[in-house]
């Protein structure tokens, strides 16, 4: 793990979706670079899954927290 390997996690943080070729370009790296470090986190358990959230406040709903 170094200093790429943690800029590819913020910004696949970030959005889950990036192009490979935009972080690459980002962080002076080739999209194969970026491909293989992401197969190597994933592979090693870095990554657990990729996700999305929804902005329900785009469909009308609420949030609410009950306790």
């Amino acid at each position: 793990m170094d200093l790429i390997d943690l800029e590819i996690l913020r910004m696949l943080r970030r959005n889950a979706r990036e192009n490979l070729g935009t972080i690459g370009d980002q962080l002076g790296v080739s999209k194969a670079t970026v491909s293989r470090r992401i197969s190597r986190l994933e592979g090693d358990g870095y990554v657990n899954a990729y996700t999305m959230q929804v902005n329900t406040g785009k469909l009308g709903l609420m949030r609410a927290l009950i306790g």
